[in-house]
């Protein structure tokens, strides 16, 4: 009988300790499901791309000087191709870019800029350097004039050698700036020169030009007859050594880069 109570009473024991560890179970268990938890209904995030630069620059430098020119009409590219007839200066097969008396070219313009980039940038400007002709050094016919930003005036080649010398700081612009308008606005750039075929030709080109263009201080225009004759027999009795001499050069390039 003794032993059969024992027996019972460790099956009691055993009962209990196994629902206790049941219920501790359960406790444990229940904690980790039923706990409260909260979520977003999409994983959130961030995306990014890459700002746009798409600034375009068209052309190396000026379109200041021609091979032809027609009489009292623009310039126009389509007719390098046509007969001598058609104009009253022409180089050989239409080749080299010329100077001479009668001619003249309005507004060259520096080169196209263009693009709305979404960086600051900074927009850089080289002129090189300017080299007048050799042969002009005493007798220089041709009149130059300039638009830039918005200072109107005209002289020798010196004085528009100054002039580029002093614009050459450059410029700077915040992002998703229209570089197109800018260019044809307060930063503006533009010469042109005259090679007048007569002294009784300058009142009517200033007269042209307009008020808003004034002579620089101290010019003083020259044109004689004798003197552009000598010119051009010089250049026909040129050699390869020394045809440089006769040679105009406006040397221009612009950078434009990413600042910070």
């Amino acid at each position: 009988m003794k032993t059969n109570k024992n027996r019972k009473n460790w099956v009691v024991r055993i009962m209990s300790i196994t629902l206790l560890f049941t219920l501790i179970s359960a406790c444990l268990m229940s904690g980790t499901l039923a706990k409260y938890t909260t979520g977003s209904d999409t994983k959130a995030g961030d995306t990014a791309r890459v700002a746009k630069w798409g600034v375009d620059i068209k052309g190396s430098g000026m379109e200041l000087f021609k091979s032809s020119y027609l009489p009292d009409v623009e310039y126009d590219p389509a007719n390098d191709d046509s007969d001598y007839a058609d104009y009253t200066v022409a180089s050989i097969n239409f080749a080299d870019n010329l100077v001479a008396p009668g001619t003249r070219y309005d507004d060259a313009a520096f080169v196209e800029i263009s693009g709305e980039p979404e960086v600051a940038c900074e927009i850089a400007f080289d002129f090189g350097t300017l080299k007048n002709a050799k042969a002009l050094e005493e007798y220089d016919p041709i009149i130059w004039y300039w638009d830039i930003n918005g200072d109107k005036q005209f002289g020798k080649f010196e004085d528009l050698e100054e002039v580029l010398k002093d614009e050459r700081d450059p410029v700077q612009v915040a992002p998703n700036t229209d570089l197109s308008e800018l260019f044809n606005g307060d930063f503006g750039f533009s010469i042109g020169w005259a090679w007048l075929f007569e002294k009784d030709d300058y009142d009517d080109f200033v007269e042209e030009l307009g008020d808003d263009y004034t002579p620089v201080t101290g010019f003083v225009f020259k044109q004689d007859d004798k003197l552009d004759t000598e010119l051009g027999d010089a250049v026909a009795n040129a050699t390869s050594a020394n045809l440089a001499d006769f040679e105009i050069s406006i040397p221009y390039g612009v950078t434009i880069t990413q600042i910070d």
